[in-house]
């Protein structure tokens, strides 16, 4: 116990003597890649500040004029007016302690265009993959606005590819993996950013974030969503089964025919990255 303590402390008190900043951490995924599994880890971290996609809520924001600002209310503080003003708020508060960041789709790119975040040091990307497969068959439970899921596998592509040529610093998890083994990964992850692993897998027996319970609209989607348990069962269910599964559906044969292979080849090539890079955990 005093070993942690001694390493808590010269954690948070370190970049202060050295006049640097803490990490800043980033998952890029796409829809129902099982990343609020890992955000939910990083909620629970009380050293570590978590933004909810916060450059996808100013694009609508900037797009639309307004947006379903439920997602962000539980955390309000951390949010402004505009993009710009975003990173500038980023860059103060990883000053005071890390910073962790989820962004899927059309936030990252938007987040990835922004040369200034980027130059932020230090930098961790993690990409969240899942097999499309697996992608398709969660969505039988969901609303029909994500059934565009599959289409956001080459936003992802062209992500990574925007990433590796800046020499950013990346590690890739495939959610298969990781809904098995979330401890693994959370020491991995941990290793990567440069933050101290101070907890397990017992995190996810303990009840939700209370910003997630005290915002009943988006906080049960996101309850839900990060169950290890339900998680498992829809990722790691026969591949045959699914196959069967959706062909039977006519709302998600219909994507089974027009997307699936698509991003299925967006997929692998995601692999192939991560393998001739070693962006793969050991």
């Amino acid at each position: 116990m005093k070993r942690f303590s001694w390493c808590a402390l010269v954690f948070v008190f370190l970049p202060f003597l050295l006049n640097a900043n803490y990490p800043l951490i980033v998952l890029i995924g796409h829809s129902r890649s099982c990343s609020t599994i890992f955000e939910r880890a990083m909620y629970e971290r009380k050293d570590t500040v978590c933004l909810h996609e916060p450059f996808s809520f100013h694009y609508f924001i900037e797009r639309d004029g307004a947006t379903d600002q439920d997602n962000q209310l539980f955390q309000a503080e951390y949010y402004t007016d505009n993009h710009q003003n975003l990173v500038n708020k980023i860059n103060s508060l990883r000053k005071l302690s890390p910073v962790f960041i989820k962004e899927l789709g059309i936030g990252s790119q938007k987040m990835l265009r922004d040369e200034q975040f980027l130059s932020m040091e230090p930098l961790t990307f993690f990409i969240l993959i899942r097999h499309p497969l697996k992608t398709l068959l969660s969505l039988s439970k969901l609303d029909s606005q994500y059934l565009d899921a599959l289409k956001e596998y080459s936003a992802l592509y062209n992500c990574v590819q925007i990433l590796l040529e800046k020499g950013l610093k990346i590690m890739f998890i495939q959610a298969e993996d990781f809904v098995r083994d979330p401890e693994y990964f959370l020491k991995k992850s941990a290793a990567k950013s440069g933050l101290p692993l101070i907890y397990g897998t017992s995190i996810f027996k303990l009840p939700p974030p209370k910003v997630w319970r005290n915002h009943q609209k988006w906080g049960q989607k996101a309850i839900n969503s990060s169950s290890i348990s339900s998680s498992l069962e829809n990722t790691c269910s026969d591949a045959n089964h699914a196959v069967v599964f959706v062909k039977n559906n006519p709302i998600l044969n219909q994507y089974w025919e027009k997307a699936y292979q698509e991003s299925l080849f967006y997929y692998r090539e995601l692999l192939k990255i991560a393998e001739n890079c070693n962006a793969l955990p050991n």
